[in-house]
């Protein structure tokens, strides 16, 4: 199938964005025609994945990662034109970018698809850089050229939506670009929004509820140094940029504390939703007050406190617990007479 040309769009032989025009993006429903697409191609044998070290196939009926769809759709669409995929679509297809899509290319795209449903509407566009970046020249990409181009559309977007999959060990955190797109958020103050596919959703909410100290446990795993990147060369370069700037150290603590915040703010919702969880008003309260946001983290203590004495008896264990973490709320505060 043959997509015809967009001729807004300019010549198809460069994918670059001009600062003097709207950063471009693609609908939803240019990711659902590829996930359509994706499915006839699946009950079969796929080609070599030639960009592996040790290039393998694809199996019969497994699904395609966002690599394979690359491999499998993308190129072949575009090959005679030797174009970015957004240049060879129609004009329906893309809107203004209002969402920056970070992502790992190792992810199942219906994955993918379904986290962006989550969060972006039919009407928005979604910069994207499977497609939006010219496939068939990234080879000659230099690192300069891609950071240049990642920073100023993360700038220029204005908005970041973070690809959790699976939500427990986030491929995205283990990957050099990825921490990068989240350190360009953190410097310029660019909303941050993770995302997850539905499936992975649900398991999440249920371990915000009871267990919500694992949650955190899994967003801490976060070291720059050992992410990894398709070309060495690119996180060897990554790291340099960023030791140049506030060091590697400094940035996995950025990225951790915006983590952390985002963490929090879903704690919050999933406690709006069950008041009565006395548990995950203690975690969330221990969260917070690790974040310095002790005015938050007090009325928390303060819920579990009284949650755990009625619930329990002022002698229990757990609502001993309360006792102690309210008291060093308290002392932390400079509250001693309460304390």
């Amino acid at each position: 199938q043959r997509h015809p040309d967009n001729g807004a769009m300019g010549s198809c032989q460069s994918s670059k964005i001009h600062e003097d025009k709207p950063v471009v993006g693609l609908r939803l429903s240019v990711f659902r025609q590829l996930l359509a697409e994706a499915a006839l191609v699946q009950p079969h044998e796929g080609p070599l994945r030639y960009w592996e070290d040790t290039p393998t196939r694809r199996a019969a009926g497994e699904q395609l990662t966002t690599a394979d769809v690359c491999g499998e759709i993308v190129k072949p669409h575009t090959l005679e034109r030797k174009c970015s995929y957004v240049h060879a679509l129609p004009a329906e297809g893309i809107a203004p970018a209002t969402f920056y899509a970070s992502h790992a290319w190792k992810y199942f795209f219906a994955d993918v698809v379904s986290a962006l449903e989550q969060a972006v509407g039919d009407d928005d566009g979604i910069w994207f850089c499977m497609l939006i970046n010219n496939q068939h020249e990234t080879v000659s990409m230099t690192y300069e050229f891609l950071e240049g181009e990642f920073r100023r559309n993360v700038e220029s977007v204005g908005r970041v939506v973070l690809v959790f999959a699976p939500w427990s060990a986030p491929i995205t955190l283990t990957r050099a670009w990825c921490l990068f797109e989240i350190f360009v958020c953190v410097q310029r103050g660019i909303p941050l929004e993770v995302i997850m596919p539905a499936a992975q959703l649900i398991d999440f909410a249920t371990a915000l509820v009871d267990d919500f100290d694992s949650v955190a446990l899994a967003l801490s795993k976060i070291a720059l140094d050992e992410a990894e990147a398709t070309k060495p060369e690119d996180k060897a370069n990554i790291l340099r940029a960023v030791e140049a700037s506030v060091g590697v150290g400094e940035l996995d603590k950025q990225v951790l504390r915006e983590l952390r915040s985002w963490l929090a703010r879903a704690g919050s919702s999933a406690l709006a939703a069950e008041p009565d969880n006395w548990g995950l008003a203690n975690a969330l309260g221990r969260l917070l007050k690790t974040q310095g946001r002790h005015d938050e983290a007090e009325p928390l203590y303060r819920l579990a406190l009284k949650g755990r004495e009625e619930q329990l008896g002022a002698n229990h264990p757990e609502t001993l617990t309360s006792v102690n973490n309210l008291a060093q709320m308290l002392k932390t505060q400079g509250k001693l007479g309460e304390a």
